[in-house]
């Protein structure tokens, strides 16, 4: 078994004689990794992409730590904490202002990467 309990017997402990999924996924990329793969857009493209991403996940992150650190304020008592949440909520504001111009900026120039990419497929 991997760590999960049989069907059987859900309290079971015993090795399931399959192999890990994880052992499965590996020689599954093996056998992949040899065939040739079109990601459908250059390097470039993908890299932007995931850039993208990368800076819209720390957004959210940002947006959630605004909404804790507001739930914090509203039901703080002491004065000097309340100054050093004041703070905080400053940071994370500019950080969320600064973030969100340069994301804006990012996925125009990652679409106009996607445009190009289509245009140039179907020109070919």
């Amino acid at each position: 078994m991997n760590g999960r309990p049989t069907e059987s017997n859900p309290s079971a402990t015993a090795l399931d004689p399959r192999e890990d999924p994880a052992t499965e996924a590996t020689s599954e990329l093996a056998t992949t990794s040899d065939r040739p793969f079109d990601p459908g857009g250059s390097p470039e493209l993908h890299r932007s992409l995931a850039e993208v991403k990368g800076q819209a996940q720390f957004l959210l992150y940002l947006a959630d730590q605004i909404e804790e650190s507001l739930q914090q304020f509203a039901e703080e008592a002491d004065a000097s904490h309340s100054a050093f949440l004041c703070k905080v909520l400053s940071m994370y504001s500019g950080q969320l202002e600064v973030k969100y111009q340069s994301l804006g900026e990012r996925i125009a120039e990652t679409c106009q990467e996607v445009y190009l990419t289509v245009r140039e497929r179907d020109a070919g």
